[in-house]
């Protein structure tokens, strides 16, 4: 919950998707996550840490998912400015480490909510998950 509210407080029309992307690293990093740029728990960080992968991406055509706030993908999506009413993924996963469980154990949860960015911010159409649910 707290790194969705760190993505959605500081994505904005403007900026171009790669300045957005290195915004948030730094805000994810000055709340105490690590950021990696790669879906992957990478065991050589520190094991006390979440570990964050973002890919925002555009929603359509598999072609075309630019502007894309994510480290994949080629150069001109990250060069291109978000828009208003961008349409995106709000595609994000953690790595959250679980001493317990062991050495390098982590529970991973992945996010791919649908999300526009207005002139007021990130706004959802639907409510997202407001956290986890266990089935039995």
């Amino acid at each position: 919950m707290d790194v969705r509210e760190i993505l959605r407080t500081n994505i904005k029309v403007g900026p171009t998707a790669g300045e957005t992307l290195e915004i948030l690293i730094n805000k994810l990093q000055d709340e105490g996550f690590i950021y990696i740029d790669e879906d992957h728990y990478d065991n050589g960080l520190d094991p006390t840490k979440t570990q964050v992968h973002i890919d925002l991406h555009a929603q359509g055509r598999r072609a075309m998912d630019a502007p894309r706030i994510s480290p994949l993908g080629p150069d001109w999506e990250r060069n291109m400015v978000i828009p208003v009413f961008h349409t995106f993924t709000f595609e994000y996963m953690i790595h959250m480490p679980v001493p317990e469980w062991g050495e390098g154990k982590h529970l991973y949860i992945a996010f791919h909510d649908g999300a526009v960015v207005t002139k007021r911010g990130v706004e959802f159409p639907y409510p997202p998950d407001q956290g986890i649910r266990i089935l039995r």
